[in-house]
C-alpha cells in the first residue's frame, strides 16, 4: 500500500507553527478550545499522520488547522474539538426536553449493538436493523420518540468493532421496550449478524449526558490498522439515529 508522507511532522505539544506539505502554514495558537481536547486533537493528528494514507493525512490536516472560536470548524465527527461542540449542543438539548417533560413522562436508555469484523459492515447491519425495528407495531406502542447515535468501539482482545447506539427515548405511559430484545436478535440474525438490545427504564437525569458522550481517547488506543479503517469508513458527519421527533 502506497504511503504519503509529510515535509515536517505535526508537533503534539506546544504553539510552534509547522507546515503540512501542500498546505500553508498552520499556527496552533489558532485552538481556542479546553486544553484537554487541544491536546487529544494533536495526539490525533500525529496518529492519523502516521498511518500515511492520503485519506488520514487530509484529515490529520483538516482537525490540525480546525479553529471553531475564529469561525473555522472543520466539523468533522472525528475531529476532538468539534466533537466537543456538537455534543455540548445535542446535549443542552435533551436536557431541556427533560427539563420540561411532565411528572408522568418516562424516559428510557435503550442500547443496541452488533458485533462486526468490518466497521462497514457493523454500521450497515446495525442502521438496517434500526430502521426495521422502529417500523415494528411493538416498537410504537413503547415509544412516541427519540434519539441518539452510534459509537464503534474495538473488541477488547479480538478483532473486530462493538458497533452499538445509545438512544434516549421517551416512552409510552404504561408501556415500555423491555419485551422488544427477541425482536432485535432475530433482526440482527436475519441480517447475517447477531446484537442484544437493552432497556434501562426511568434513567434519570444523567440519560442526556450519556448519550452524546463522545469517543476522545478511545481513538488514540486504536492500531493504524483499525485508524485506517475508521478514517475510511466513519462519514464525516455524527451518526445519528432517530425516531420521530420529541415535540
Amino acid at each position: 500500500m502506497h504511503r504519503a508522507t509529510l515535509v515536517s511532522p505535526i508537533p503534539i505539544s506546544g504553539h510552534q507553527e509547522r507546515v503540512i506539505s501542500g498546505h500553508p502554514e498552520l499556527p496552533i495558537s489558532g485552538h481556542q478550545s479546553p486544553p484537554r481536547d487541544r491536546s487529544v486533537t494533536l495526539n490525533l493528528a500525529a496518529r492519523l499522520q502516521s498511518v500515511g494514507t492520503p485519506e488520514s493525512i487530509q484529515l490529520a490536516h483538516r482537525i490540525y488547522a480546525c479553529s471553531p472560536r475564529m469561525n473555522k470548524p472543520c466539523k468533522h465527527v472525528l475531529c476532538p474539538i468539534c466533537a466537543a461542540n456538537t455534543a455540548k449542543q445535542r446535549r443542552r438539548a435533551l436536557e431541556r426536553i427533560y427539563r420540561q417533560s411532565s411528572p408522568t413522562e418516562t424516559f428510557d436508555l435503550l442500547t443496541i449493538n452488533t458485533p462486526a469484523e468490518y466497521l462497514l459492515e457493523g454500521r450497515l447491519r446495525l442502521l438496517e436493523g434500526w430502521r426495521r425495528l422502529r417500523r415494528q407495531k411493538r416498537f410504537g406502542e413503547a415509544y412516541t420518540a427519540g434519539v441518539g447515535h452510534i459509537e464503534y468501539p474495538s473488541l477488547s482482545g479480538q478483532v473486530g468493532w462493538n458497533i452499538h447506539a445509545h438512544l434516549m427515548m421517551r416512552r409510552k405511559e404504561g408501556s415500555g421496550g423491555e419485551d422488544l430484545s427477541d425482536s432485535w436478535e432475530a433482526l440482527m440474525k436475519g441480517l447475517g449478524g447477531k446484537g442484544r438490545l437493552d432497556v434501562q427504564e426511568g434513567y434519570g437525569a444523567g440519560l442526556p449526558f450519556y448519550v452524546t458522550k463522545r469517543q476522545r481517547r478511545e481513538l488514540l488506543s486504536l492500531s493504524d490498522a483499525q485508524l485506517e479503517e475508521v478514517v475510511r469508513d466513519v462519514p464525516g458527519k455524527k451518526w445519528v439515529v432517530r425516531y420521530k421527533r420529541f415535540v
